[in-house]
C-alpha cells in the first residue's frame, strides 16, 4: 500500500474534516484498496455495491481529495525561520 492510499484509507475511515461513509472503517477501507487498487474503483464500487450505494455522499470522491491535499501541501509557520514551510 502506498502513502497515498493509506491516508485516503485514514480520511475514508474517519477524520475532522470528512465524515466517513456509514460501515466503512478502517479494515473495509484497505479491504477495498487491495481489491480495487486506487480511490477511483473503491468509489466507484461503493457507488455502484447495493449494500453501500445509498451511502456514498454525492460528490464524496472530490471532497476526499481537497483533503487529502490538506495532509499532504499543509503548511505550518516556522518561528525560527519567519515563513511557512511545508509539514
Amino acid at each position: 500500500m502506498t502513502r497515498e492510499q493509506f491516508v485516503q484509507c485514514c480520511i475514508m475511515g474517519g477524520c475532522d474534516y470528512l465524515p466517513s461513509i456509514q460501515q466503512v472503517g478502517l479494515k473495509v477501507a484497505i479491504r477495498l484498496f487491495g481489491k480495487h487498487k486506487d480511490i477511483d474503483g473503491v468509489i466507484l464500487h461503493l457507488q455502484t455495491n447495493k449494500s453501500y450505494k445509498d451511502r456514498v455522499p454525492a460528490k464524496y470522491l472530490e471532497a476526499l481529495k481537497r483533503v487529502e491535499a490538506l495532509f499532504f501541501y499543509q503548511t505550518v509557520y516556522d518561528s525560527r525561520k519567519h515563513e511557512l514551510v511545508p509539514l
